[in-house]
């Protein structure tokens, strides 16, 4: 009947609760770092290989003016 009416949760569930929220933390952290280096290889890529994708535009549309 006592364990019914409880209404604070015991040592366990709260340090399972604690655990829990630690982990999450942990998560967010490395998706985060995911992220971070995700933008910073796609700005490494657009500035290593944006000026080549300009030259083939230039040289593509210079071929549509001369026909």
């Amino acid at each position: 009947m006592r364990e019914r009416f409880r209404l604070l949760p015991s040592k366990e569930e709260r340090e399972e609760k604690d655990a829990s929220r630690r982990c999450a933390g942990a998560n967010l952290v490395e998706y985060s770092l995911l992220a971070l280096l995700i933008a910073v290889a796609c700005i490494i890529g657009v500035q290593v290989l944006g000026e080549q994708v300009s030259v083939r535009f230039s040289t593509i549309a210079s071929g549509f003016q001369d026909s």
